[in-house]
C-alpha cells in the first residue's frame, strides 16, 4: 500500500506532487525554444534524451497492475464532483490484497480479496481539510475500487466485506436499505455520523465510507446514494481487464513518461514514483491551488518522477505560457535560473524544505509543457531543469 497526496511547493518530493504553487524569481527575455541549442546547456551528468531512447519497456505483471491503477484513476470521481467542499484528495494504490487499507482488523478483508481473485485496486480520500482528523461538523468520503475477474467475484466480495464490517459491532450496527441502489450492502451505528456501503458494479466492487456533519440516517443515506449517482456510471464506462490485458496495457499512451526526466533511469511505471495522469486523474492528487493553476493552464496531462520532476502538458502553447507566467508571478524566493533558458526561474524554499529534498526548485517551459525540478543543491536543480528542457526539445510525437 502506498499513500499519495498533493503537497505545497515546500514539500513536493514525498509523494504525488501535482500542486503547481511555486516560489521563485522571474527572468525576462524574448527567446523561443527553437532558438536554443540544447547541446550548449549545462546539464551536468544528466541525459538530454527521452526515456524511450535510453530504455525499452518490457511488460511485467507488477508494472501492468500499476498501469491499470493509473487507468482506473481516470474513473474515480474528484472530491468536488461529489461535494464542492471536498477539495483535498489523497490516494492509496492497491497492488495486492495485503495492501488493503483499513483502520480495523485487516486480515478477514485480505482473505476475502484473495478468495475472490482481486486484480488491483485504488483507494481515494476526499476531505474538506488537508488532514483527515475529524472535527465537529466536517464531511469526508473514502472511495475504494477493486477489480475482480468477473461479476460474481465482485458481488461476493461486496457481500463479504459488508458482513465482516457489520460483525465488528454486531450488537450496535444496523443494516440500511438504499432505495435507489437495492443491491448495495450498507450499515450504520445509530448515534454515529458515519456509514459504510458496498456495491458490485460489473467486475468492480465499490466500497464507500462517509462522515457527515450530524448522525442523521436520512442525511447519511442521501449522501451515499448521491455518491453512487456520481461514481457508479464512471465505473460502468471503464471496460474491465483480464490478466492478459493488464500485462499488455500501453506503457506510455500520451508520451508523457518518455518526456519526464528520470535521473534514476528506472523507467518502470509506478503510481507512487513514476507515473502519468490524465487531466481528470491529476485532479485526484492535487490540492486546491494546484487545481486552480491546472485550470488556468488548461492542463490535459501530467507525469512525475517523485522527488525530482513534475511535468504538465497544456492544450496549447498560450495556455502553457499563461500558467508558467502565473507561477513565476507568484514566486517569492529568487535565486539564479539555469543559464541559457529564458523561460525559466528558480527559487529557494524555507530551511525545513531541505528535509524532503526540495530546498531549490527550478521551473521551465518548453512549447506547451511546463516542468518543475527540485533538489537540495541549487547547481543540481539548475542542471536538472536544463536536462529536462533538453529532453523536451529532443522529443517528438
Amino acid at each position: 500500500m502506498r499513500t499519495l497526496r498533493a503537497f505545497a511547493c515546500v514539500s513536493a518530493s514525498v509523494a504525488v506532487a501535482l500542486s503547481l504553487t511555486s516560489c521563485g524569481s522571474s527572468v525576462a527575455g524574448s527567446a523561443t525554444p527553437a532558438e536554443i541549442d540544447v547541446r550548449k546547456l549545462d546539464i551536468g551528468n544528466y541525459s538530454p534524451d527521452p526515456s524511450n531512447i535510453l530504455d525499452k519497456y518490457i511488460p511485467l505483471i507488477d508494472s501492468g497492475r500499476e498501469l491499470a491503477i493509473m487507468r482506473l484513476g481516470d474513473k474515480i470521481a474528484n472530491g468536488d464532483e461529489i461535494d464542492p467542499s471536498l477539495i483535498y484528495n489523497t490516494g492509496v494504490a492497491i497492488d495486492e490484497p495485503k495492501d488493503r487499507h483499513t483502520l480495523g482488523d485487516s486480515k478477514p478483508f485480505i482473505e476475502a480479496l484473495e478468495q475472490n481473485g482481486m486484480l488491483y485496486g485504488l483507494q481515494m480520500h476526499k476531505r474538506q481539510r488537508p488532514d483527515d482528523a475529524p472535527v465537529v461538523g466536517d464531511k469526508l468520503v473514502n472511495l475504494t475500487v477493486y477489480q475482480f475477474p468477473d461479476d460474481n467475484s465482485a458481488k461476493a466480495a461486496a457481500d463479504t466485506f459488508e458482513s465482516i464490517d457489520l460483525a465488528f459491532a454486531q450488537d450496535q450496527n444496523q443494516p440500511v436499505h438504499l432505495d435507489k441502489y437495492p443491491d448495495a450492502r450498507s450499515h450504520w451505528r445509530p448515534g454515529i455520523r458515519t456509514m459504510g456501503s458496498w456495491i458490485a458494479v460489473g467486475h468492480y466492487m465499490l466500497e464507500v465510507f462517509i462522515r457527515v456533519p450530524a448522525p442523521q440516517l436520512p442525511d447519511l443515506t442521501s449522501f451515499i446514494q448521491h455518491i453512487y449517482d456520481v461514481q457508479v456510471p464512471m465505473l460502468r464506462s471503464l471496460p474491465p481487464l483480464s490478466k492478459k490485458e493488464i500485462l499488455h496495457l500501453p506503457y506510455d499512451p500520451e508520451g508523457m513518461l518518455r518526456r519526464t526526466l528520470d535521473p534514476q533511469k528506472i523507467f518502470m511505471p509506478d503510481l507512487l514514483n513514476y507515473a502519468y495522469y490524465t487531466a481528470h486523474s491529476a485532479r485526484n492528487f492535487t490540492n486546491p491551488a494546484g487545481r486552480a493553476m491546472m485550470d488556468l493552464g488548461k492542463v490535459d496531462a501530467a507525469s512525475q518522477r517523485v522527488g525530482v520532476t513534475m511535468l504538465w502538458r497544456s492544450r496549447d502553447v498560450d495556455s502553457a505560457r499563461e500558467m508558467f507566467e502565473e507561477m513565476r508571478r507568484q514566486a517569492k524566493g529568487p535565486v539564479d535560473p539555469p543559464s541559457g533558458i529564458t523561460s525559466s526561474y528558480c527559487d529557494q524554499g524555507p530551511a525545513d524544505s531541505f528535509d524532503n529534498g526540495s530546498r531549490f526548485r527550478c521551473v521551465i517551459r518548453y512549447d506547451r509543457y511546463v516542468a518543475r525540478l527540485i533538489s537540495n543543491q541549487l547547481k543540481d536543480a539548475q542542471q536538472l531543469a536544463a536536462a529536462q528542457y533538453a529532453v523536451l526539445a529532443n522529443s517528438w510525437q
